[in-house]
This record gives structure tokens, sequence and C-alpha cells, in this order.
């Protein structure tokens, strides 16, 4: 049986529904505001956003083993970080041993659904490669998301975020 083809609402191209992952556009903050308010008070492109040049915004992925597949399930969500550790990351871009760099302190700048105590929550963002996103590993128990990103999740939780993207 074919999958019903989606189009990606952060690419534009048309994927199959199961490859669907939950993905956040822009930080809960700046998803608050209209257009002409973010064009007047951020910097921004499809990886970050800096807001009132006081605030600082990274795209990453939040992955969640899942127990029925080798791959997991990966939300995409925003992090907020110090200044001074976005210039660390801003100057290492394009930097081919920048997974070399220790793990850099933020919170979680989105409220993921169907979770408890997610937005704001403490986490540690991870320096990929330069044609990946950085990955998000959260520490903060309290969250829900800590659980499953340490424990796993099953196929039918993933389905689930999925969901959100289709409706």
């Amino acid at each position: 049986m074919a999958d019903e083809l989606v189009m990606c609402s952060c690419c534009g191209k048309f994927v199959p529904s199961s490859d669907i992952e939950l993905s956040f556009r822009r930080p809960d903050k700046i998803a608050e505001m209209n257009d002409d308010e973010i064009q007047q008070r951020c910097r921004f492109n499809d990886d970050i956003y800096i807001l009132d040049d006081k605030r600082y915004f990274i795209r990453c992925t939040l992955p969640l083993p899942v127990h029925e597949r080798v791959e997991p399930y990966a939300i995409g969500a925003w992090v907020e970080l110090q200044e001074s550790d976005f210039g660390t990351i801003w100057d290492l871009w394009e930097d081919e041993n920048q997974a070399l760099v220790p793990p850099i302190p933020a919170v979680l700048a989105n409220k993921v659904p169907l979770t408890k105590e997610s937005q704001g929550c403490k986490i540690l963002i991870r320096l990929t490669g330069t044609d990946t996103r950085p990955e998000i590993e959260v520490l903060d128990p309290e969250c829900s998301l800590h659980r499953e990103q340490t424990c796993g999740i099953t196929a039918h939780r993933a389905s689930e975020y999925s969901d959100l993207v289709r409706r």
C-alpha cells in the first residue's frame, strides 16, 4: 500500500506521511509576534533568530530513540542560549571539527505538545557537523522529554507526534 504524500512544512517538498516529524518553524517567543514585528525586531535565517539583539535562538533536533526501529524520531525544535555561546556556535558553524566542542548549555524555546514541562527546560546542545543541525540532550528530569529521550519511545508515540503535523 502506497504511503500518502504530504508537503513538509519546513522544506515544501512532498514526502511520505510516515516520514514527517514534528518541527517548529520558529521559537515560541517569535511565533507569538506578527510578521511586521518580526521584521523590525529580529535578525534571522532558517537556523537562527536574534531578538532585539539580546535573545539568541538556534534551530536544533531533539532525537528520541524508537524501540521498533534503528533511526531515532527527531523533533525539530529551537533553543535559547547565552550570547557568548551563540557566538561560539556562530564561529564554528562551518568548522569541520565543531563536533569536538563540549556540549553547550541552553533552554528549550518551544512547548512541545503531548509533553509536560518542555518549554524552558534545561538542555545541552551538541554540535554534530557542518551539514546537520545541532542535537538537543534534555537534562531536566521534570520534562517528560527527558524520560522519552533516555528510555526511548514506541513507534506509536512517534506517530502521535507526527499526527500533530498532519492536523
